[in-house]
């Protein structure tokens, strides 16, 4: 399964040394077992300015880093009780 999720945008002031990016999400799989979904999502993020450190590196204005993230949700009660979430 893949599906193109809409680009979002993450706000921060760049002088602190916070991502300020736009980017979007690709999801690769889900697979349900359960009360447990695991779901493997690639983000992409582009600066739109120079960012000093963002999870220990440093992004240029126009530089773009993708993270292929796990997520793994437990749901109880039709609520969402847990969220593990691992970096690949």
């Amino acid at each position: 399964m893949r599906s193109r999720a809409r680009s979002g945008r993450i706000g921060v002031d760049p002088a602190s040394g916070s991502l300020t990016a736009r980017g979007g999400t690709t999801t690769e799989e889900i697979e349900i077992d359960g009360d447990t979904a695991t779901v493997t999502v690639v983000n992409t993020l582009t600066a739109r300015a120079d960012v000093k450190d963002f999870m220990g590196m440093s992004l240029d204005e126009g530089q773009t880093m993708t993270l292929t993230l796990r997520g793994r949700y437990t749901v109880d009660d039709d609520r969402i009780r847990e969220i593990h979430i691992k970096l690949l």
